[in-house]
């Protein structure tokens, strides 16, 4: 990695300070947000977790400092009745259940270190918890609930008409109607505002745009730069991003692939995705460093990963960009042909992928949600090293995803 010209102590400082801002505006109030109120990790007891989850990792959550609502999904029709959840929160905070009159109850820290509370959570009842930071001027309520998992169908069709702004009103969010959970789409714009703070939802690299293929809205993500912040740490560009998963800011300035955990627990077996596309290459491609790459022109990427989200002991695996395209634990893939690409952004274009299996997949695995399914759409097929086209613009469009079972 190349380093900016200024010395690795300062670099580091500027850095935690940034970090540390962005993290802050998970609290409440108009203050800047901060790190010192929140609930780090969330899991739930019983005696055979196996009977309740698909995976016993599913009873322990890592809670994104950018979340608040905490909700664990069992098998379907599962009921749960009296739960003993545990917490960790930041250290020297306090955590308080808050019933529903408003009263708060003070959690005392068990030798452990930890927070625990027996408590019902059937009928899916939503449980509100607060955390206090230690100086007391932040505060962040969290939600937890258990839900039974609900079946989505084989067969799915997005028309990405379901979006608005995210709660901070910076950039847009996109919600699944096709899934019942809604939660399904992913993309990089919270790691975008640290970079770019004044920028305005349509400055944002991944947005919805009217002219769809059907008169409605479409995806559209443009590769923009990270502009003064950006050089300075080496991350000069932000291609625009789609993805089926989560993202997850605290890794934004250290290790940047981690960034994207790719795919979400899949109960069926994808055979082909299809849609439609519209693609124009940004001006000039840079490298990492923003040397311009003279006979080299932008591609976007386009592609689809099936793969086991469990090891041979029994851990959870959950791919990112650092093996979204190397891990053994990958079945079946999908991708556009880059070769092929039609790059003059003028009419929409259908793709058509098969998806192409190297490993056996047995039936009673993927209907147990032993599969992760990912879906990925990018404006520059090498963004997340930095490096691309400023510009490079990707529409995406009525995407059919059909499956054998």
């Amino acid at each position: 990695m190349n380093i900016p010209s200024i010395t690795l102590m300062k670099q580091s400082l500027i850095l935690s300070l940034l970090l540390a801002t962005t993290l802050f505006a998970a609290c409440t109030g108009d203050e800047p947000a901060n790190a010192e109120c929140d609930i780090e990790q969330c899991w739930v007891h019983f005696d055979n977790p196996s009977d309740i989850f698909f995976h016993d990792y599913d009873t322990l959550q890592v809670v994104p400092s950018s979340e608040s609502a905490i909700q664990f999904l069992t098998r379907y029709d599962v009921e749960v009745h009296e739960v003993v959840v545990f917490f960790t929160i930041t250290p020297g905070a306090t955590i308080c259940q808050t019933d529903e009159h408003g009263n708060e109850t003070v959690m005392k820290q068990n030798a452990m270190g930890s927070y625990s509370i027996t408590t019902d959570l059937s009928n899916q009842q939503v449980r509100l918890f607060k955390v206090i930071s230690e100086d007391g001027n932040y505060s962040r309520t969290y939600q937890l609930c258990i839900s039974p998992k609900a079946l989505t169908q084989g067969d799915l069709f997005f028309d990405f008409e379901s979006f608005d702004l995210d709660p901070t009103g910076y950039y847009y969010e996109w919600k699944e109607p096709t899934i019942p959970s809604g939660e399904w789409w992913a993309t990089a714009n919270t790691g975008f505002r640290i970079s770019v703070s004044s920028a305005k939802p349509e400055e944002y690299p991944s947005l919805p745009a009217e002219g769809g293929v059907d008169g409605g809205h479409c995806v559209k993500l443009t590769t923009r730069s990270t502009q003064g912040f950006g050089a300075m740490v080496n991350m000069r560009l932000a291609a625009g991003n789609f993805f089926v998963g989560t993202f997850d800011v605290t890794y934004a300035m250290v290790e940047t692939l981690k960034t994207t955990k790719m795919g979400r627990p899949y109960a069926h077996k994808p055979s082909k995705i299809s849609g439609y596309y519209k693609y124009t290459p940004g001006e000039t491609f840079q490298n990492r460093n923003g040397t311009p790459q003279e006979g080299v022109t932008d591609s976007c990427d386009i592609y689809l990963i099936y793969y086991r989200n469990i090891d041979e002991l029994g851990e959870k695996v959950q791919l990112d960009g650092t093996n979204v395209y190397s891990s053994p634990h990958i079945a079946g893939r999908a991708a556009i042909d880059k070769q092929s690409l039609d790059c003059t952004g003028k009419e929409w274009v259908h793709f058509e992928l098969p998806v192409i299996y190297s490993k056996e997949v047995e039936r009673a695995d993927v209907e147990n949600e032993l599969y992760n399914l990912a879906i990925v759409f990018s404006s520059s097929y090498k963004g997340d090293y930095f490096q691309g086209a400023i510009g490079s613009t990707l529409w995406i469009d009525n995407v059919t995803l059909e499956c054998e079972y």
